[in-house]
């Protein structure tokens, strides 16, 4: 589905647009069926107060990412690294939603990475509005708590080359 972008779900069964790779892999049923009931968190754990400052925006997909950054994070981590941020495209309605004039997808979740010169992603945070300190730290601006936010993974006294190329809007 990702290869082939049909304005609607349904389309890639039915008999006018038909994508076989997708239609003979699972059914139209099955797929609606899984994508029902595809949850990664437990929704009766959900904080009620939607006003509240500390409220995780991404609580239902924390279990995932944390699973993610976990599976990251346990790569051999090389001695030159780069923080950057990324885009993920996105067109849908979201609060996370950001727009980034001078990235080829203008529209999309924004996602700092701490990556190796092969591309390798060995720490990740998705943009949820607000920057906070590294645990432990002072609030140094945007760019700096993320900087030391992501590099939290490197073992400490170990010699590393670390670029930031995160051009962070206040």
């Amino acid at each position: 589905m990702s290869i082939f972008h049909l304005p609607r779900h349904r389309l890639y069964w039915s008999s006018a647009c038909r994508i076989p790779q997708v239609a003979i892999s699972m059914s139209r049923k099955r797929w609606e069926q899984i994508k029902k009931n595809l949850h990664f968190n437990n929704n009766e754990n959900l904080p009620k107060d939607r006003n509240d400052i500390n409220r995780d925006k991404l609580f239902k997909l924390r279990p995932l990412l944390d699973i993610l950054q976990q599976k990251f994070a346990s790569q051999v981590i090389p001695q030159t690294l780069c923080v950057d941020e990324q885009i993920v495209p996105y067109k849908g309605k979201s609060l996370l939603k950001q727009y980034n004039p001078k990235k080829p997808n203008k529209w999309g979740y924004k996602i700092f990475v701490l990556c190796d010169n092969n591309g390798l992603i060995h720490n990740f945070e998705v943009y949820t509005g607000k920057i906070l300190p590294a645990p432990g730290k002072k609030d140094i601006g945007a760019s700096g708590n993320i900087l030391l936010r992501l590099s939290t993974i490197i073992l400490h006294r170990q010699n590393h080359l670390l670029f930031l190329t995160i051009d962070l809007l206040p």
